[in-house]
């Protein structure tokens, strides 16, 4: 048997393992000046976005700070997801995968630290993305302004678009091109709105569990197709399955 004390070290010993791999990944975003760049423009999306929504939009003085902050949400979970691709895809393309396995051999703790620094960067990133986007829309609205609205939304919105990022990033490592994960991705997020109707019954579910949706969930908007508690649960099991799968192809994979 196991003793206690044997069973906390080894505990220990894997936290200690994925610490510093998910350390070295983040490291790895910040000497890398592509994701650095993408980052930038990720987070330049929401703001900017909103921005021109407001000003096309008649319905404009009827929404809160929050709900127009991220009325175009489409474009910074698209941007971020493909972000969170490049920084798989890119270990491939640049051969630098096997200098990352030498340097955390463990694969489990490598693809883990690799999914949750995408997810941590991307989630602190559209937080703030969004933040700065809710204070600038609300500076830019006319007498006599806009209602706040749920500021709580914020982080979680982060969350969302940090999960879709980490979908991007276990896409990467089953595709392993980019051209290919990216094509996949954006299929996958814009698909459903393309097809619309042709999905049939089928149509609700893509749609209701979009990150999207999601968002405006969080953001205050009634949105028809499901609820927001179906809705996160299908989102939920969707980023689950695709991590497991990236896993499995990861671990079978002769890098």
């Amino acid at each position: 048997m196991v003793s206690a004390s044997g069973a906390i070290g080894t505990s220990r010993g894997v936290l200690g393992t994925f610490g510093r791999a998910w350390a070295v990944e983040l490291r790895k975003v910040a000497a890398t000046p592509s994701l650095v760049v993408g980052l930038a423009i990720g987070i330049a999306a929401t703001p900017l976005a909103a921005l021109v929504v407001a000003d096309r939009s008649d319905a404009a003085e009827s929404m809160t700070a929050v709900r127009l902050a991220v009325s175009a949400a489409m474009i910074p979970v698209v941007a971020f997801a493909l972000w969170g691709a490049y920084a798989t895809t890119s270990e491939y393309e640049r051969g630098a995968i096997v200098g990352s396995l030498l340097a955390v051999p463990r694969r489990s703790s490598f693809y883990t630290a690799k999914l949750a620094a995408v997810a941590t960067v991307v989630g602190v990133a559209m937080t703030l993305s969004a933040a700065v986007a809710v204070v600038v829309v609300g500076l830019a609205a006319p007498p006599p302004g806009l209602a706040v609205g749920p500021w709580w939304a914020v982080p979680v919105i982060g969350l969302i678009v940090g999960a879709v990022a980490a979908v991007g990033a276990a896409a990467g490592f089953i595709l392993r091109g980019s051209i290919t994960t990216s094509g996949t991705l954006l299929v996958a997020l814009l698909g459903p709105s393309v097809l619309g109707s042709a999905l049939g019954g089928a149509q609700r579910w893509f749609t209701g569990a979009a990150p999207t949706a999601l968002i405006a969930h969080a953001a205050g908007s009634d949105r028809p197709e499901l609820g927001a508690a179906a809705g996160s649960i299908v989102f939920t099991v969707v980023v689950v399955v695709v991590g497991v799968v990236g896993w499995r192809v990861f671990a079978r994979a002769d890098h």
